[in-house]
């Protein structure tokens, strides 16, 4: 029986951390656990050859470009991670900068969404402030979950080892738990590029520093 349930709990475990490396942004951003997209995958996309399948889309929704449409505010809460004692860790003003950011991008693209803040909640670990990739992210977002908002959990690092090698992960999204984990010291898009992860984008922004940025992928 007790070899039954260790066997359990290494699946288990193996399967939300799995969750999370589909979705893993490196302080490299040459580097995203999302795999590729080849041309050939894109020919399957309805909107692939041209702009007629968005615009269709936009006219039934009675898009306006020059009109802030805000049809949907989403909570968002926030889980930081502090010493034993309360302290250390984001402040109330980092967390709000975040929503800021991730506001402005949305007004900047007038996707019609918002966000704001439900509440925001200490988890006071030490240990927790530095945070593992594959085992204790994942069962953070397990441990302390809300129902009815995104939970975006806040480190003040999360370290993975990749090909040999550790790296400090800007932000993941698991997929299990629909959860975000962010690094506390970010990036402006962070946040955003990982609550496109839970809206369902594959990897929003990609190729950025090409020049040829995909929002859609």
């Amino acid at each position: 029986m007790y070899k039954r349930k260790l066997i359990f709990l290494i699946v288990f475990i193996f399967v939300v951390s799995g969750a999370s490396t589909i979705n893993a942004q490196f302080l490299n951003d040459e580097f995203c656990g999302n795999s590729e997209v080849f041309s050939f995958d894109y020919r399957k996309k309805p909107w692939k050859g041209g702009n007629k399948f968005l615009f269709d889309y936009l006219g039934k929704i009675n898009y306006d470009e020059n009109v802030d449409s805000v049809r949907f505010l989403v909570p968002v809460k926030f889980w930081v991670n502090r010493n034993n004692d309360g302290s250390g860790g984001a402040s109330d003003k980092e967390i709000k900068v975040l929503v800021n950011d991730l506001n402005y991008y949305q007004k900047q693209n007038n996707t019609g969404f918002r966000f704001y803040i439900r509440n925001i909640r200490s988890i006071n670990k030490t240990k927790r402030l530095k945070l593992g990739y594959f085992i204790e992210s994942p069962l953070q977002t397990l441990a302390h979950h809300s129902k009815g908002c995104i939970n975006v959990y806040v480190a003040d690092t999360i370290k993975k080892k990749y090909k040999g090698a550790s790296y400090l992960v800007l932000g993941t999204y698991n997929m299990l738990t629909k959860s975000v984990i962010l690094q506390r010291k970010n990036s402006n898009t962070g946040l955003t590029h990982e609550i496109g992860h839970y809206f369902g984008l594959m990897h929003p922004h990609r190729n950025y520093k090409k020049g040829s940025i995909n929002f859609l992928s």
